[in-house]
């Protein structure tokens, strides 16, 4: 079945506007770090230049890196996201510039605080 020339535009330029209104798309890691939390769910990344993004993790994925000892892990490892932790973020970025993760990868657990401390 072969479409007339204007229908084919017509669907072609629809086609083409869902996938430009789809955000951007980004890997960055970086380091968990303490903030007034701004709201819940979201969470700082800091990166080794220092640049900081703000990151929307509530429907994100959450998985650890093989470097994570298993005897460290826990059972859901979105409980592990703490400041200190080294994260791998792949995120889609809106079009007001803030960060919605799609998959986050534990590097490194935080580090562990004693309680005399």
């Amino acid at each position: 079945m072969q479409l007339p020339g204007h229908r084919f535009i017509a669907i072609l330029a629809m086609a083409l506007s869902t996938t430009a209104s789809a955000g951007t798309l980004g890997s960055f890691r970086g380091v968990l770090i303490e903030s007034g939390n701004p709201k819940p769910g979201w969470v700082y990344v800091q990166s080794r230049n220092n640049m900081l993004r703000l990151v929307k993790v509530t429907a994100a994925t959450v998985v650890y890196s093989d470097d994570v000892p298993e005897n460290q892990r826990r059972g859901q490892p979105g409980t592990s996201l703490r400041p200190g932790a080294e994260v791998r973020v792949m995120a889609e970025q809106d079009d007001d510039g803030a960060w919605q993760a799609k998959k986050i990868e534990i590097l490194r657990l935080a580090p562990t605080r004693s309680a005399d401390k």
